[in-house]
């Protein structure tokens, strides 16, 4: 294993926390990670819609599973080689490499997801997934890269978040000051 020189490897993450948002998931308000989990929530209901009824049915909340999917770029939960192919596809084509590899991850465990309740969900993506991903590392990031993600609609469920969020916003600060002036 060659290691990378230390000032290599900082520019590398000062790149990666700048070009590929990446700072943005750690700030306080997290709104890119949730901008994150809707987009791939929407994105379950349009390419898996079952699967998506299903989750909802047992309360599984997209980011149950996926937030450190995110945050870490699936590096937490895989060796340390396909960790580095993982990096590497995701320098070369961004933030969407993770989008198509859950995407063909939840496709690829679909038939078992189905049958399996929130801790039967969760005991899968810790135990289960990460061990499949490792064999099957060639067939998933195959099919991950024939699925195309369409920008125009990514953009448009990023603009449907952002409103959302800033209705949200709205509201909380009304009912601040609603709180205060009846103090």
């Amino acid at each position: 294993l060659m290691l990378m020189p230390e000032e290599e490897a900082f520019s590398v993450l000062v790149m990666m926390m700048g070009q590929y948002r990446m700072r943005d998931m750690f700030k306080p308000s997290m709104t890119e990670l949730g901008l994150c989990i809707y987009q791939l929530d929407t994105l379950i209901e349009t390419h898996l819609p079952d699967l998506h009824v299903h989750f909802q049915s047992q309360a599984i909340h997209t980011n149950l599973f996926a937030s450190r999917w995110f945050l870490t770029l699936f590096t937490t939960c895989v060796s340390l080689s396909l960790a580095s192919r993982i990096l590497d596809s995701f320098l070369c084509e961004g933030r969407d490499v993770i989008f198509r590899l859950a995407l063909t991850l939840l496709s690829e465990a679909k038939s078992e997801l189905l049958q399996k309740d929130i801790e039967g969900v969760t005991k899968y993506f810790q135990n289960e997934m990460p061990r499949r991903f490792e064999e099957n590392q060639d067939k998933i990031f195959s099919a991950a890269f024939d699925m195309n993600l369409d920008q125009k609609m990514m953009k448009k469920i990023e603009k449907e978040y952002l409103t959302m969020k800033s209705k949200k916003t709205e509201d909380e600060m009304e009912i601040k000051d609603q709180v205060t002036r009846a103090d």
